[in-house]
Formats: structure tokens, C-alpha cells, sequence
């Protein structure tokens, strides 16, 4: 039997989704997929050992995925918000700005 995925978790899940695509409009993945993880890393100064290791390990395996750059950066953003949060993965972004935007440097 399939566990029941209540109203709630699904409108959470919609909610986070809405919020990673306004944090990733205009964003590369090619830009972002080291600078950004680098940069939230450094700022987040109390993150466990084990969960930057995680972190780690899920980005790995993130860039081997076979899929668009566009889907590659929504499961990024949603890594770095799960360990840092939506706030101050927002604050991270517009920090490094055109680093992570598309188009030319």
C-alpha cells in the first residue's frame, strides 16, 4: 500500500518549487554549478561535517545526471536551499549576481 501524501506536503512541494524557480530566473547552470555551492559553503559557517559530505555527494552525482542545464539548476538551488534556506540562498545569489547569470561575464 502506498503511503497517503496529504494536501499539505503537496502544497509545500508547490511552494518550494514556485520559490526555487523565481531564485533560479536568469541564472546559468553552468555559471552557478561551482560558484554557487563554493560560495553558500563558506557562508553557512555552521553546517555539520556530515552534512557538507552529503551536500558534496549529492552535487557529485548531480553533475554526472543526464538532464537540461535548466533542470540541473532547480535540483542545485533546491539542494543548497534544503541546507541553507531559501533566504539566504536568495542573499547568496544576488551577492554573486552576474557570476551566475546568463550571458556573458
Amino acid at each position: 500500500m502506498k503511503p497517503w501524501i496529504g494536501p499539505s506536503i503537496r502544497r509545500r512541494a508547490t511552494g518550494r518549487a514556485s520559490e526555487i524557480e523565481r531564485l533560479v530566473s536568469g541564472l546559468s547552470y553552468q555559471k552557478a554549478r561551482i560558484a554557487l555551492p563554493a560560495y553558500c559553503l563558506v557562508l553557512m559557517q555552521n553546517l555539520s561535517e556530515e552534512d557538507q559530505r552529503r551536500l558534496a555527494e549529492s552535487l557529485a552525482e548531480l553533475s554526472k545526471m543526464e538532464a537540461a542545464d535548466g533542470v540541473k539548476l532547480r535540483i542545485l538551488a533546491t539542494y543548497l536551499m534544503n541546507a541553507m534556506g531559501p533566504d539566504a540562498l536568495a542573499a547568496a545569489i544576488q551577492s554573486l549576481d552576474n557570476e551566475v547569470k546568463t550571458g556573458p561575464s
